[in-house]
């Protein structure tokens, strides 16, 4: 039985298509939402975090850590949800930029990093 990651999980919402989608998040890393608590909390992070810009701000906090835990030698990134998030937030990150206009940084690849990415340490 995996344990929910809570309030990962729920940042987990904000990396799908129309607004927080905690049904979608839960489905994604093996849990389910009870749909009450899923409806409150959704509408409430649906008011902090109201539009793409926003949105977009939880998905680069996600893949920032994600990053740290999948590249560090030392951590397994199996431990974590990290690689069901990094396909679902990145595409999504890379569709809100599009419509923005703007760039996604060149880190932020479909490819989630690897052990050693971004540093030529070999341990921690």
């Amino acid at each position: 039985m995996m344990i929910p990651a809570i309030p990962a999980g729920y940042q987990l919402g904000a990396c799908f298509e129309g607004g927080i989608d905690l049904a979608a998040a839960g489905s994604a890393v093996g849990v389910s939402v009870n749909p009450m608590q899923g409806q409150i909390i959704g509408q409430i992070m649906s008011q902090y975090y109201h539009g793409d810009k926003a949105r977009n701000m939880l998905m680069i906090q996600i893949l920032s850590e994600c990053a740290a835990v999948m590249s560090a030698p030392g951590l397994d990134a199996d431990k974590s949800h990290c690689k069901q998030a990094w396909p679902q937030c990145a595409k999504q990150l890379q569709r809100n930029a599009q419509t923005m206009g703007v760039d996604v940084p060149e880190w932020l690849t479909a490819a989630p990093p690897t052990k050693g990415w971004g540093s030529d340490k070999v341990e921690l």
